[in-house]
């Protein structure tokens, strides 16, 4: 328990380094950063965000806060510890609906664009062109449900991302 409690401090020892160093860039954006650089300094900002947002949602440290979870119930409720894993688990369910959240409002949104976009075909005169067009919305409306449904059972089932990942490779 010990030992997995130190590991999970590491690592987000490591993403708050990530942040230090993001608000850092920050501060030099705002005090001494030459006008044109603006769109350079976006860019690394953007990348410390999302690599520590990647860091964090990895399956090392849910598997972490899922052992430390059931060895949490027996430590003092308000321990340093005990407060530790129940702050980041929250934070890493948070963090995971808001990836979740975020993907899907997009996948959504484009592919009812395509299927209004593929439905126009409907008022065609020619009946190959209304057929096509109901048929490509029916994939596309098909394959949406099959995102929501199926991609995050594929994701826990194949864990294509972090450590994982690259041991299969």
């Amino acid at each position: 328990m010990e030992e997995k409690l130190n590991v999970l401090k590491a690592r987000l020892g490591e993403i708050q380094d990530l942040h230090h160093a993001a608000a850092v860039l920050g501060w030099d954006q705002q005090t001494y950063m030459p006008p044109g650089g603006a769109a350079a300094r976006a860019e690394q900002l953007a990348t410390l965000g999302k690599t520590a947002h990647a860091w964090f949602i990895t399956d090392e440290i849910g598997e972490l806060l899922e052992a430390l979870s059931s060895d949490a119930a027996g430590w003092d409720y308000d321990s340093d510890e005990a407060s530790l894993v129940r702050v980041v688990a929250r934070d890493y369910e948070k963090a995971l609906y808001d990836s979740m959240t975020g993907v899907g409002r997009a996948l959504f949104t484009t592919s009812a664009i395509l299927v209004i976009g593929f439905m126009v075909n409907i008022v065609s005169v020619m009946d190959g062109q209304k057929s096509f067009g109901i048929l490509l919305s029916a994939v596309i409306a098909v394959a949406l449900v099959a995102d929501f449904l199926l991609m995050p059972a594929l994701i826990l089932w194949l864990k294509p991302f972090g450590p994982e990942a690259k041991e299969a490779s």
